[in-house]
């Protein structure tokens, strides 16, 4: 597919030629038109030029599980300098959309239009869309020198329903036309359950126990085996060297005064902290012998343990 600055570099090369053919016929024009000719194919040599450093430009891609940490990751990474980072994206996913038993008033969200005027929207015809306004965007942000990162909802995805949803990964869709650059963000899982039944979040999936939570995560987990995992326990310990990491990874430009500047952005999905003057370790929550009893008994615990990194010890909650 071209894109405008390769329809601009042919329209300059067309001209050029016309002219150069001109010259050749024409009388007392030669000198005028081998100016316009240069000027042409300048033009035309640094908008390819142009063109090649945009398509290898790469969408930054950020996936986490519910309560992990995810939003403070965010924002972290959207104060980073020269970021547009846009927030929980599923573009399938099927959590309610209305607002009091009436439709949410989104007057310049075309996919959300379009699915409130056409219930059988197509799947492909979403997708569409999104990489559409995506292709937009990443042109008009590479221009002013700012990298575009999206956030992934993996709730939707891998924590509603009975079963997990059988549709692609934000990283399969942006990856079918893009090059991507991505990242895994985690916790200890004892933390994220605790926190998701204390918000009452277990209740989106099917059946809404400690071990479904930990198979349901290992899917996920399998999904992006390929991608590098940073911890939510390394970025509160130390700032500033987990983020100087992830930018290495992302290939971003790192800001040292981040932590003054995060508290700063308003993102959904904020569930957890709501201190936005420091980054730093808070107290696990409390839980209970039935609690205690269901981490014990989940035979799908030790496996996520050993793949997210962390020790596999029950320990008392």
């Amino acid at each position: 597919m071209m894109n405008k600055r390769s329809i601009l570099a042919a329209y300059h090369v067309d001209n050029a030629l016309g002219l150069a053919t001109e010259a050749r016929t024409g009388k007392g024009l030669r000198k005028v038109a081998q100016r316009r000719v240069d000027a042409h194919i300048n033009t035309a040599l640094n908008l390819a030029q142009t063109s090649n450093l945009l398509d290898d430009e790469a969408i930054r891609t950020v996936h986490h599980f519910s309560c992990t940490g995810g939003t403070l990751f965010a924002k972290c990474i959207a104060s980073m300098a020269n970021v547009l980072l846009l927030n929980e994206i599923d573009l399938h996913s099927t959590m309610p959309r209305v607002n009091s038993g009436s439709s949410t008033f989104t007057p310049t969200d075309i996919i959300s239009l379009v699915r409130q005027g056409d219930r059988d929207i197509s799947s492909d015809l979403v997708a569409k869309l999104f990489l559409g306004d995506l292709e937009v965007l990443r042109e008009e942000q590479w221009m002013i020198g700012r990298n575009i990162v999206l956030r992934d909802h993996s709730h939707s995805h891998y924590l509603t329903g009975e079963i997990v949803a059988e549709t692609p990964t934000l990283c399969e869709l942006v990856r079918s036309r893009f090059s991507i650059r991505s990242i895994v963000t985690v916790r200890d899982p004892i933390d994220s359950w605790l926190s998701m039944i204390t918000l009452g979040w277990n209740a989106y999936f099917e059946p809404p126990s400690f071990e479904e939570y930990c198979r349901r995560y290992l899917v996920f987990l399998n999904d992006y085996k390929d991608v590098d995992l940073y911890k939510y326990e390394d970025l509160v310990i130390d700032p500033k060297k987990c983020m100087k990491r992830i930018c290495t990874a992302l290939h971003l430009d790192y800001f040292d005064g981040f932590e003054q500047a995060y508290g700063s952005f308003r993102f959904s999905g904020d569930s957890g902290r709501r201190d936005n003057q420091n980054i730093m370790i808070h107290q696990r929550r409390s839980g209970g012998p039935e609690i205690q009893l269901e981490i014990e008994r989940a035979p799908s615990y030790l496996p996520l343990c050993s793949v997210l990194g962390y020790s596999g010890v029950a320990p008392s909650v």
